[in-house]
């Protein structure tokens, strides 16, 4: 009752308060204030009837590209739908490996030859609306394919069209490339992820593989059945300049079950390996398959509250997709499964996809990549580093890169 007294009391002060605040500002004076009255349960019911937390800590979630459109994952029986599946705790930093302070990375092509039985997989999420994304997917088949066996586009249906042309030029420059590619056209509107998921689907690597919580009969899938030893998952945001198979070779050599392109290892933040070039072994294609082509659709104000007080409305939802299905995906994994080849940011906390300072730095230590959806810092690799740009995009005509 005394509690109700306090509350009832501050809410009173705060009604005939002059200045106008925000709801979350408000919580934020109330917690001080029950804080030092030493009432934090009462701050519970409060909180709660403003903000659903949810305590099992699984998320899932779809990535919308097209608003208008709403599509779940083709096989979605075993969603979590109740939310009740399992993760790990969030990883402590350092607890992951990383490469030694970007170390330099030898890019030479088979440094650590494929084994003769390994297969290997490599799917390429697409969105060829412009020529620089073009650009970069022809590059990708160029200098980052040879060491696959199979080579999947995945690519929205929207934009078959735009597609289809570009494989007549793969078809007649890239002969080699050409007797090995797939193309699947998919009604997308979960982006990257869903162009992903949809391609392993069809593939059969996903469609059999039930959920940690899956109450049926159906004995899990044992990794073993899945046709690939090693599956990359990557994007046309980046274009290849160098002939390099180190994804795989660094996978192998370390015994990794997920290797990233990059990583996150901030103070006071979670590790976290971005999305836009990742490497799974057998067990590392399962467990993303399992916990991240399984979510339902993500909502943030349900999911990720707390973006609302960080993000416009337009970015809301896509960060926490991002979080979600990205930054998340660690937690699925144990201690030293995953790395991360280069620091996404220097020690200053600037990206190598804005920074045209640290991007050469990088790439004078190995780094195999450059952005090609930031246009401005396109432009800029563009003047300092033509011939980067060029060394993997020799079939296509130099327009295309501007």
């Amino acid at each position: 009752a005394s509690d109700n007294i306090v509350l009832y009391n501050i809410e009173r002060v705060l009604h005939h308060a002059n200045s106008v605040i925000s709801v979350m500002k408000l919580m934020d004076f109330l917690t001080v204030c029950l804080v030092a009255c030493g009432i934090m349960a009462s701050l519970q019911l409060i909180t709660s009837t403003i903000i659903h937390a949810d305590s099992s800590g699984c998320h899932s979630g779809e990535v919308a590209l097209l608003p208008n459109l709403v599509l779940l994952p083709r096989s979605s029986s075993h969603d979590c739908e109740h939310n009740n599946c399992t993760r790990r705790p969030h990883p402590r930093r350092n607890q992951y490996h990383q490469t030694n302070n970007n170390a330099t990375i030898d890019n030479t092509i088979a440094s650590n030859p494929k084994p003769s039985s390994h297969r290997s997989l490599m799917i390429i999420a697409i969105y060829p609306s412009s020529p620089r994304k073009i650009a970069a997917l022809w590059s990708q088949l160029e200098c980052f394919s040879q060491s696959f066996d199979d080579v999947v586009i995945s690519s929205p249906v929207h934009l078959h069209n735009e597609t289809t042309n570009f494989l007549r030029l793969v078809e007649t420059k890239l002969p080699e490339v050409w007797k090995k590619l797939k193309v699947k056209f998919y009604i997308n509107d979960r982006h990257d992820m869903g162009l992903w998921c949809d391609a392993l689907d069809d593939e059969a690597f996903s469609r059999d593989v039930p959920h940690e919580n899956d109450t049926t009969d159906n004995p899990p899938t044992d990794s073993n059945n899945i046709p690939y030893d090693e599956i990359m998952l990557i994007n046309d945001s980046i274009i290849a300049m160098e002939n390099t198979d180190v994804f795989l070779t660094t996978l192998r050599t370390n015994r990794l079950s997920l290797l990233s392109l990059n990583y996150r290892n901030e103070t006071n933040r979670k590790y976290w390996l971005e999305s836009p070039l990742r490497v799974f072994d057998r067990k590392g294609i399962r467990l993303f398959s399992r916990n991240i082509c399984r979510m339902r659709s993500i909502r943030w104000r349900r999911d990720c509250p707390h973006v609302g007080k960080i993000y416009r409305p337009s970015e809301r939802d896509k960060r926490c997709v991002v979080e979600r299905t990205e930054i998340d995906l660690v937690d699925y994994f144990e201690e030293g499964e995953v790395m991360g080849l280069f620091s996404a940011t220097n020690e200053k906390g600037e990206a190598w996809i804005d920074t045209i300072e640290y991007w050469e730095y990088l790439r004078g230590v190995g780094f195999p990549v450059g952005k090609v959806s930031r246009a401005r810092m396109f432009q800029r690799i563009k003047a300092s580093r033509r011939e980067d740009l060029l060394r993997c995009t020799a079939g296509l005509r130099t327009e295309w890169l501007d």
